[in-house]
């Protein structure tokens, strides 16, 4: 599948590059991702990140140290690719994706972004 560039995409994007990640925190069940300043979005379903040339998924022993080493970094770009994944590419290519594939849904959505001047995304 290739990305395309929806609304829902766009606004991510204008909410998110450009800022520093600032937080992540674990909250039972899902992820939240803080930026400087906020938004904050709230991944609800499986998360994975790609640095270095390590990977590991939510779950995974390495998951933890992985994810929290791409707290200084800064969003370059946002793909969204319907019914596969949210990837936030990080200034060293990083990346931490957020699948949006049905078998991964918990509830009713994957990604719940909470923006600045009362923006909210839901996917």
């Amino acid at each position: 599948m290739t990305e395309i560039a929806t609304p829902r995409r766009n606004i991510i994007a204008e909410q998110v590059v450009g800022r520093r990640l600032s937080a992540v925190t674990f909250v039972l069940d899902y992820i939240q991702l803080q930026f400087d300043p906020p938004p904050i979005l709230n991944a609800l379903t499986p998360v994975r990140v790609v640095c270095g040339g390590r990977s590991a998924r939510f779950g995974d022993e390495l998951f933890r140290n992985l994810i929290c080493e791409q707290i200084p970094k800064t969003i370059k770009s946002v793909s969204l690719v319907d019914e596969q994944s949210l990837r936030l590419i990080l200034d060293d290519d990083s990346e931490i994706a957020i699948s949006l594939r049905r078998e991964d849904y918990r509830g009713p959505e994957a990604v719940v972004l909470y923006g600045t001047n009362h923006v909210c995304v839901v996917i």
